[in-house]
């Protein structure tokens, strides 16, 4: 069993060296809240329908892409 995971090392790290497998360092962004909503995902515009239009920045919206509902312990149904 030893030899089995010396193999798997010495593997790991011919794979490393000849660029077959590569770690890449992980850079966190920095998230702002938008300019435009204040992260509500909407904006005020007198001929939208209620008052309101989809926010014009790039920021995440529920109105866009598949958001699916999941049952988180000690946080309220109402979180997305």
């Amino acid at each position: 069993m030893k030899s089995t995971g010396i193999f798997i090392v010495v593997l790991l790290l011919a794979a490393l060296v000849m660029g077959i497998a590569q770690v890449r360092p992980v850079h966190a962004e920095k998230t702002k809240t938008c300019f435009a909503c204040n992260g509500t995902g909407k904006v005020v515009c007198p001929n939208g329908p209620g008052g309101w239009k989809d926010c014009p920045g790039n920021c995440l919206k529920l109105s866009q892409g598949v958001w699916e509902h999941m049952d988180v312990a000690n946080h309220p149904p109402t979180d997305v």
